[in-house]
């Protein structure tokens, strides 16, 4: 099948094949929180549709979005980089679909 998203449509159909079993398309929610800042990361998201805001907390200011992810990126860069921490907490900005792993 087609993946809209950039990551893994940019995968050999060979390791693309090896992960689809392992795939699941869920909805993205308006305002759900996908993970928390330094809370274990249980899914990598893979955003088809909508968009996802990156968001840090400071101590002097509400909270300030630093990064936007769409059906160019994914949400759970710890978990590739081999931690199990959130560094971000990730929120639903537009509602879509992704597919988690």
């Amino acid at each position: 099948s087609i993946v809209r998203n950039a990551v893994l449509a940019t995968l050999h159909p060979h390791l693309f094949e090896r992960i689809r079993a392992s795939l699941s398309l869920v909805e993205l929610r308006r305002h759900s929180v996908i993970h928390d800042a330094d809370k274990v990361v249980d899914w990598v998201y893979f955003i088809e549709t909508g968009g996802v805001s990156r968001v840090v907390s400071t101590r002097a200011d509400s909270p300030i979005e630093v990064a936007m992810v769409g059906s160019f990126g994914f949400v759970g860069l710890s978990v590739v980089l081999g931690t199990t921490a959130a560094s971000h907490r990730a929120i639903v900005h537009f509602p879509g679909l992704a597919l988690r792993i």
